[in-house]
């Protein structure tokens, strides 16, 4: 269960990193940042809801959108600044 969910992460990671290029360009960074903590903070918060593995993996994947935006722009404001 614990590498399903590292891959899924991975997985996600890559292919939302790819869809999001445009989106870093076009918003304000800090915005970005603030959307991504605020998906990161809803994801572990819909964790306990259900006990069902494939919620776990829904949650993962909010997750990982959220660290999508984070983690990239966490780079050009900390450059910017």
């Amino acid at each position: 269960l614990a590498t399903l969910v590292i891959t899924i992460n991975a997985i996600t990671g890559v292919i939302f990193m790819v869809l999001f290029r445009k989106l870093f360009h076009k918003y304000n960074t800090l915005s970005i940042i603030k959307y991504g903590v605020l998906l990161m903070s809803i994801s572990f918060l819909l964790i306990p809801l259900f006990q069902h593995p494939y919620w776990l993996f829904i949650c993962v994947i909010l997750f990982t959108i959220g660290e999508t935006l984070v983690l990239p722009n966490a780079d050009i404001a900390i450059a910017n600044y």
